[in-house]
């Protein structure tokens, strides 16, 4: 399924309040592939979300589910798309220590082991 598919489906996305790089980064994508939303609803709680879906009041995007889906909806991979969720932790170099190191080891292996990409910066 490509983005431009979907053009013109209401967008089921959390506030913008809550990550707006991410916000306006699925929005810009969203745009840039030819999927404008015919309109958006927020909501927060993933519950929420699947009701909305469920209520034919919109679709949402999200990263394949890890267990099983409600009854009544349906994952589909998107196609040719740039969407990704962006994380990062930053501290103060003086400041490292054997916790933030253990840390980002912990969270690069999940990373990895989970499936997902992701770029390491410089470290000191």
């Amino acid at each position: 399924m490509r983005l431009r598919d979907l053009n013109g489906a209401p967008l089921v996305i959390f506030p913008r309040v809550m990550a707006p790089r991410l916000y306006d980064h699925m929005l810009t994508i969203c745009r840039d592939e030819g999927y404008l939303p015919g309109s958006i609803r927020h909501a927060r709680n993933p519950n929420f979300v699947h009701g909305l879906v469920l209520a034919g009041r919109g679709i949402h995007l999200n990263e394949a589910p890890s267990s099983p889906l409600a009854e009544g909806l349906v994952w589909r991979p998107l196609n040719g798309t740039a969407l990704a969720w962006q994380t990062s932790v930053v501290w103060v170099p003086s400041r490292h220590n054997e916790s933030i190191a253990a840390f980002a080891e912990a969270v690069s292996k999940g990373l990895a082991e989970a499936g997902h990409r992701f770029e390491q910066a410089g470290r000191d």
